[in-house]
């Protein structure tokens, strides 16, 4: 059953993932809104040496603690400002991740029960995470690491463990603030009363406190660089409002974790319901229950449940969870027995529920995307189709035996060849549209603008930072009054319009004087709607 994790077929694996992780990285533009927001903190960083407190235009709302921002700023230095260079300290991160899963696991859970969950962790959706430069790749490092550590403490004993701890506290805290220590802190509160070494885990809580100590001080050393501003409005914005309620509407249900966990492991969805069956059926069993199924309960308390009752919702929430999951199921998948598979009702569940979400995958790009594509677009959004049809139906046989041991070679390859189509395929096919502000930026360039005036808050991070980049000089004026002003004037200007703001302008310019128009089409994926850019020259 296992052959598909002997080290021959290892260096495949990890070649296949490396292969997704770095995949048109450099041809693929900024994904709005985090994304370029993250970008432009960094730039802005490198640009001013302000290193304390974030800052970039349109941006306010996705400012965090700096230690993702600062790991952009250091890979601008070393690659220049580019997206390559914006997504390396994610895809680092999601290797580390997996590394981790596999170096610290082996030695509490057994060689075999780590390598499998650090290949479906690998094999899984998440990889996505290094394909765009986002805070949660570097934190699901920082909290896969600080478990595991603790876990390994709590087992051995060990001071190197607690060194790992303070570590991952103290960069997980920087990356994100409080998350690191929900799942850390509230799991080692929940072992001080239940778990198997109480000690132990009062020992590592002491730790965990003392690794809050580099958030403190970098906070400190912000809130006298702008009298309490930013921190003030970090602790509102990112503790207060969203325990109290929600920010941009971002909400959902409980459950609404479980759904998410459920598409992010669809590579392995016959095998997440069987395991998560056995795992409830055994921890609520006195005789079954082990120091492994309680482990995974800490865990899964403070890195999933938790957040199914708070209001505020976004899917990344429980992302510390992941490899928790990823070694559930390794270790359901490892004691199975192969004579009893074909039989198994959760399985075979599994496997209609992964039907199910398949069926409306493919609608949703057969019916939602492709009419919006080129005709290239419209034949890969059938091909994936075709694809994950094809695949889901080898895992059956594979289920069902027919395939024999080396049937199991179709889940690992069901998510990659997944990845594979969408970021080599999928995104390629309409980058175009989703460019456009970067084209709008080198439009400029090539026009030899010496200044832009950007005539309303296109609220879209990455074209500040494409014009920065290109070292435009912009400013952003919103009323008519002052377009006119601008565009009286001697200086040569460049005029970037909305459609609506444009015909405010064009209203109040005599019929012999109205200039030509250049239009940039696009797309704004975040937004799903089309936005033209309309460039004028006084």
């Amino acid at each position: 059953m296992i052959k598909f994790i002997k080290h021959k077929y290892l260096l495949v694996w990890l070649g296949l993932i490396l292969i997704i992780l770095f995949l048109n990285n450099s041809n693929t533009s900024f994904w709005d809104q985090d994304e370029a927001a993250y970008a432009g903190f960094a730039l802005r960083m490198n640009e001013t040496g302000n290193y304390l407190v974030p800052d970039f235009t349109w941006s306010e709302p996705h400012r965090k603690t700096p230690f993702h921002f600062w790991s952009i700023a250091g890979s601008y230095q070393l690659f220049g400002a580019n997206e390559f260079a914006t997504r390396i300290p994610s895809i680092l991160a999601i290797l580390g991740s997996l590394f981790s899963l596999y170096f610290l696991g082996k030695k509490t859970f057994g060689r075999d029960i780590a390598m499998l969950a650090a290949l479906i962790m690998g094999t899984s959706l998440l990889p996505s995470l290094g394909k765009v430069s986002v805070t949660d790749a570097t934190l699901l490092m920082f909290e896969t690491i600080a478990f595991l550590a603790v876990w390994a403490y709590i087992q051995t004993g060990k001071w190197t463990s607690l060194l790992w701890l303070f570590l991952t506290i103290a960069g997980g805290t920087l990356v994100k603030g409080p998350p690191i220590l929900i799942v850390t802190g509230g799991s080692l509160a929940l072992m001080v009363f239940f778990g198997p070494n109480r000690v132990r885990a009062f020992t590592a809580g002491i730790v965990t406190i003392f690794g809050i100590m580099p958030l403190l001080v970098w906070g400190r050393i912000a809130w006298l660089s702008d009298g309490g501003t930013f921190i003030s409005w970090l602790i509102d914005w990112y503790i207060l409002k969203r325990t109290s309620g929600t920010v941009f509407g971002q909400t959902g249900p409980p459950g609404y974790y479980l759904l998410v966990f459920l598409l992010a492991f669809l590579p392995w969805l016959p095998m997440f319901v069987h395991a998560l069956r056995e795992y409830f059926k055994n921890l609520f069993s006195k005789e079954k229950r082990s120091n492994f199924d309680l482990f995974l309960f800490f865990w899964f308390s403070c890195g999933w449940f938790f957040y199914e009752i708070v209001p505020s919702k976004l899917p990344a929430y429980a992302i510390a969870a992941y490899p928790a999951l990823a070694l559930l199921m390794a270790k359901s998948i490892l004691s199975l027995n192969e004579d009893h598979i074909n039989t198994n009702k959760w399985i075979k569940g599994g496997w209609w529920l992964q039907v199910i979400f398949i069926v409306a995958i493919s609608a949703g790009l057969i019916f939602g995307l492709a009419p919006i594509l080129n005709e290239e677009g419209k034949w890969i959004c059938y091909l994936i189709a075709l694809f994950l049809f094809t695949f889901s139906m080898s895992q059956r046989l594979a289920i069902k035996g027919s395939w024999g041991k080396q049937g199991w070679i179709f889940f690992p390859a069901f998510g990659l060849g997944f990845l594979l189509l969408v970021w080599g395929l999928l995104i390629p096919s309409f980058e175009f549209e989703r460019s456009a502000t970067k084209r709008l930026a080198n439009e400029l360039k090539t026009l030899g603008a010496q200044e832009v005036v950007i005539t309303q808050d296109f609220d879209l991070p990455s074209l500040p930072f494409y014009l920065e980049q290109n070292k435009i000089p912009y400013t952003i004026q919103e009323t008519p009054e002052l377009w006119s002003s601008a565009f009286s004037s001697n200086k040569k200007r460049h005029f970037v319009f909305s459609e609506d703001k444009l015909k405010q302008f064009i209203e109040k310019v005599p019929q012999q004087k109205r200039p030509s128009v250049l239009a940039i089409k696009g797309w704004v994926s975040d937004q799903g709607k089309t936005m033209d850019y309309l460039i004028i020259t006084n």
